[in-house]
């Protein structure tokens, strides 16, 4: 009686703990946004406030006016905008450390501030080209090649040094999204919790997901991700410069269909952590900030803030140098395990030889015909106020022929006295800028825009926190993932009219990638 009655305690103060959403995004992810939104709110359990941290547009200003107005529990609940200007890391900041820094890192001794040239040889993976031989060729003498986009360069790996276009990325915007998500704290955002759930932009939840185990007082649940995420060596060489243990967590996954050319593909592996969203606890955080602070120096000796430290140990050479996400898991797991739960097999319904990711990676497909954006579009502007795309959530998929039906391949219902596999908790549509079309983000920014004229007194409610540096400027890339090259500079003020030029369309991809 007295250890029913002791569950029966800790399950009560479990009922109690809640946790925050935090978001950073850019102008581009705007139109996927709000269904992220929707559904977060709809099915993510014990949560209080979110956290948007973005440039406070109009738009977004209307997005979250609208998701304050139909979505929250009033009273208890608020969709909250964080100017990301209220950080001390930005675009300038970060290209800036890294050119005083570490001088000498870009291509042909240029410094490196941020954009990467990859040479063909370093996207050669498979048996081709093995892990240890990879990282040995593309270390040097390519340690990372700062061209701007485009230009020419000797790529000594051509048969005889003929000038060669290496593929280009700039990957700022990616490190400062991942520093956004790692330097919320009261200082920067009054009123944060103790604990807030990361989620990427484009991440969609279409079943209920409690991020906190209701049997214990500390932890917090981690979804696995897929393996082959983590299967950069990078992340792994940024750990082990920050004197960070690997995961320990071994799981078993699968991948692909057994129909597929490669076949079903499972391996024990070591818990992939990336997973499109993930709980900080800042007490976590904290310890994490401090260890970088009191460990890590400049190239000449002086002291460092956390973000910087990051800059100072990554890897200059690769696109993808840091995780958010692995870095956080893995000082976690060493320093705090008490907080860390993984989401696991018996959660899942999976089966017991397996934990899959429980998320699945859509597109831009995928989410314009689940969020029916495409109808959305073709609508009158008198039908949008009403269209499903406005007000409504996205439509889950059933098919059975679906990749996200991948891990339920090996799926024994005897060993779960019959139930079917589960569905997936989440979709992330990483992929989705690439087919969106134009006209959707401007037919969306045009209802966001009227919406804001329309609702002047929830658009005054809406809670911005913000500094008197939020002017000030921030240089945003000038390319981006590889395939795509934008124009640069920043969105400007032509974003807040109704008739947005086609110059704006091409701004709204260049903030935070």
């Amino acid at each position: 009686m007295r250890c029913l009655f002791a569950l029966w305690l800790v399950q009560a103060a479990a009922l109690q703990r809640i946790v925050d959403i935090v978001t950073p995004l850019a102008a581009k992810d705007a139109t996927v946004y709000r269904f992220n939104l929707r559904h977060a709110l709809k099915h993510v359990q014990n949560i209080r406030n979110v956290y948007v941290v973005c440039r406070p547009t109009k738009q977004m200003k209307a997005i979250v006016a609208h998701a304050n107005s139909l979505y929250t529990r009033k009273g208890a609940q608020e969709v909250i905008l964080v100017d990301e200007a209220v950080f001390p890391f930005n675009f300038e900041t970060i290209r800036s450390y890294l050119r005083e820094h570490r001088p000498d890192e870009g291509f042909d001794g240029q410094p490196f501030d941020g954009t990467v040239v990859v040479p063909p040889i370093c996207r050669v993976t498979g048996p081709k080209l093995g892990t240890k031989e990879w990282v040995h060729n593309c270390r040097q003498p390519h340690k990372n090649e700062t061209v701007s986009g485009g230009t020419e360069v000797v790529d000594p790996y051509s048969k005889k040094g003929t000038p060669a276009k290496l593929q280009t990325f700039e990957r700022t915007g990616w490190i400062l999204q991942q520093f956004l998500k790692m330097g919320v704290t009261p200082e920067y955002v009054p009123g944060i919790g103790e604990a807030y759930l990361v989620l990427d932009a484009d991440t969609i939840f279409y079943q209920d997901y409690n991020p906190i185990p209701p049997d214990s007082e500390e932890a917090y649940n981690y979804m696995p991700g897929d393996g082959r995420d983590c299967s950069n060596p990078p992340y792994f060489m940024t750990l082990d410069a920050m004197a960070i243990n690997k995961s320990v967590t071994k799981v078993r996954s699968c991948a692909g269909h057994p129909n597929s050319p490669n076949g079903r593909r499972c391996k024990d592996h070591l818990l992939c952590p990336i997973a499109h969203g993930m709980v900080y606890s800042r007490k976590v955080l904290s310890s994490f900030h401090n260890h970088l602070e009191s460990t890590i120096r400049d190239s000449k000796g002086g002291k460092v803030a956390w973000w910087q430290a990051v800059l100072q140990l990554m890897p200059s050479w690769h696109t993808s140098p840091f995780s958010e996400y692995v870095t956080y898991y893995a000082y976690a797991l060493q320093h705090f395990p008490e907080t860390v739960r993984v989401y696991d097999a018996e959660q899942l319904g999976a089966s017991e030889e397996e934990i899959p990711a429980n998320y699945y990676m859509g597109n831009g497909i995928g989410v314009s015909g689940r969020c029916n954006m495409q109808g959305f579009s073709e609508a009158s502007k008198a039908q949008r106020k009403t269209h499903s795309a406005a007000t409504g959530y996205c439509t889950e998929s059933t098919h059975p022929k679906d990749k996200k039906f991948d891990a339920c391949e090996t799926y024994d219902k005897s060993k779960h006295n019959g139930k079917p596999c589960p569905a997936p908790k989440y979709e992330s549509y990483h992929g989705f800028r690439n087919v969106l079309f134009p006209w959707i983000d401007k037919v969306f920014l045009e209802y966001d825009l009227a919406f804001a004229k329309e609702h002047a007194e929830a658009m005054s409610r809406v809670q911005v926190i913000t500094t008197n540096d939020s002017a000030r400027e921030r240089i945003a890339p000038v390319t981006g993932e590889a395939g795509r090259t934008h124009n640069g500079g920043a969105v400007t003020a032509a974003a807040d009219e109704t008739e947005m030029p086609e110059s704006a369309l091409t701004a709204l991809d260049v903030t935070i990638g």
